[in-house]
């Protein structure tokens, strides 16, 4: 079963691409008043289409494991997630914590160990030497529900999923 999509990659690079300069733009404006690339989208349109990309991808190929197998193993699923996402995730807020002179709230260090910095960021308590982090949170949500909601769909409806 061939689970990468070759032409994905120039999405990918492209949604790298305006999340970076979107990081910079924000760093130079916030540090210097300028910005100099004003016509170039937000980062956040990069993420948005990080999140695109990933919703497409998890579909397709949880069509093609079922398609395949004729079932979807959500166990396998998750922990392909857990072990690709968590190490580096808590690498990011223990390098983060050690290194440079911040202390969060325990709510938010509750929510960060969670892998549910998102709230935090939504109730404006986000970790602050790492706010990217939020959209690991929403990351992890939709990995930890998208494939029950899958599951439940009949197989003759699942392709609408994808379009959908």
């Amino acid at each position: 079963m061939k689970n990468h999509i070759k032409n994905l990659d120039t999405f990918r690079a492209i949604a790298a691409l305006v999340v970076a300069v979107g990081h910079i733009e924000l760093f130079r404006q916030n540090n210097f008043g300028s910005k100099a690339f004003n016509y170039m989208p937000s980062g956040h349109m990069g993420v948005i289409l990080f999140f695109v990309i990933s919703g497409f991808l998890i579909t397709f190929l949880f069509i093609k494991e079922r398609e395949s197998y004729g079932r979807i193993s959500i166990k396998d699923f998750w922990f392909r997630r857990i072990f690709r996402i968590w190490p580096v995730y808590y690498l990011v807020l223990l390098i983060s914590a050690f290194f440079f002179e911040t202390f969060p709230s325990g709510q938010t260090i509750a929510y960060a160990l969670a892998i549910m910095p998102n709230f935090s960021h939504a109730l404006e308590c986000g970790w602050s030497t790492s706010p990217q982090i939020w959209s690991i949170g929403v990351e992890n949500q939709f990995y930890l529900f998208f494939p029950i909601i899958v599951m439940l769909i009949p197989k003759k409806h699942l392709h609408w999923v994808l379009i959908f």
